[in-house]
């Protein structure tokens, strides 16, 4: 389908720019990071799969929407970083925004095992490795 890396790259962008959106959001210590492309083309959908790693999921048609709805979604902070950093050059309208992701995932390193880890130091483990006190 595509004849170079930056032809990839473009699609990408302009994916992202047009049927996507990139959040960063917060809720108690926990942060969720996502970069997700929605669009009722299943052929589009999955082109963004297959290009990024993402997870696709589906939702009905509605009253307001009469097609069934797919969306791609990224999570992992590696694929994100990934994507975005391919994606950034091209990117216009969410340009600023891919930036701030980028910066966060660099600047917060954490994954779930490293945030466990920091939780043990805090909260004591006993033998079966549940915590003792909260």
């Amino acid at each position: 389908m595509f004849q170079t890396p930056n032809e990839e790259a473009t699609w990408l962008a302009c994916a992202i720019d047009c049927e996507g959106h990139i959040v960063i959001s917060r809720n108690g210590n926990f942060i969720g990071l996502e970069v997700t492309v929605s669009n009722t083309d299943f052929d589009f959908i999955k082109t963004f799969a297959n290009l990024t790693n993402a997870h696709i999921n589906a939702d009905p048609p509605t009253k307001l929407s009469k097609k069934v709805i797919y969306r791609a979604r990224l999570r992992n902070r590696k694929d994100i970083e990934k994507v975005l950093s391919r994606a950034l050059p091209y990117m216009i309208v969410k340009r600023e925004k891919a930036k701030e992701m980028l910066e966060f995932v660099r600047t917060h390193p954490f994954n779930r095992s490293e945030f466990m880890k920091k939780l043990s130091k805090k909260y004591p483990r006993d033998a079966q490795g549940r915590f003792t006190s909260f």
